[in-house]
């Protein structure tokens, strides 16, 4: 059974155009305001599953609704402050409901109890990344800019890496997910 209750229509907007000519191709909605950004669901999403791949986090986990996770702006679920919900039902409203109250509950609970835990894997990657830069650079020598971009790009990674805290903040959350992102190779 759906233990949340589910959000009204979610808005939407959209917008499709070719690529390579720069045609739009089909427009709904274009001044539909939309909280927030889909990636950052997704992000939230993809160390969500990273710390239930490592034992950190389960689906059925109770987490606790703090105030600034019920007051997201829309869309959401209509989570209430201390309420508990089931971490599977937290990743269902923000994965099919693009629910920003579902998104802050998880990501409060990554950054919070789970953040160090969190930063170890991503220093883990990062370490990986850096001797596989040094493997590839014996087979496939960079060209000097090629590799000051990266040599600057790593010390980026390893300032804001030093930064997070695990405080549970939205802001040191925003550093994790930068983190993973440039990680995986998004700027």
């Amino acid at each position: 059974p759906h233990l949340l209750p589910v959000s009204a229509n979610a808005p939407n907007a959209e917008l499709v155009f070719d690529a390579s000519t720069g045609r739009v191709l089909a427009v709904e909605n274009p001044d539909q305001q939309v909280y927030p950004a889909s990636l950052t669901k997704m992000m939230t999403l993809y160390l969500a599953f990273r710390a239930i791949e490592a034992g950190r986090l389960r689906l059925d986990d109770m987490v606790e609704v703090s105030s600034h996770a019920a007051a997201a702006p829309p869309t959401k679920l209509g989570l209430r402050e201390g309420q508990t919900v089931l971490v599977d039902e937290l990743i269902r409203g923000a994965v099919t409901e693009s629910a920003n109250d579902a998104a802050r509950v998880l990501a409060e609970r990554l950054d919070g109890s789970l953040g160090h835990d969190l930063l170890q894997m991503l220093r883990a990657d990062l370490a990986q990344q850096e001797a596989d830069d040094a493997a590839d650079a014996q087979d496939n020598p960079q060209s000097p800019q090629d590799a000051a971009d990266r040599a600057q790009e790593v010390a980026y990674m390893h300032t804001l890496a030093n930064s997070i805290v695990a405080d549970g903040s939205e802001e040191d959350f925003a550093r994790i997910m930068t983190l993973q992102a440039r990680l995986l190779g998004m700027d």
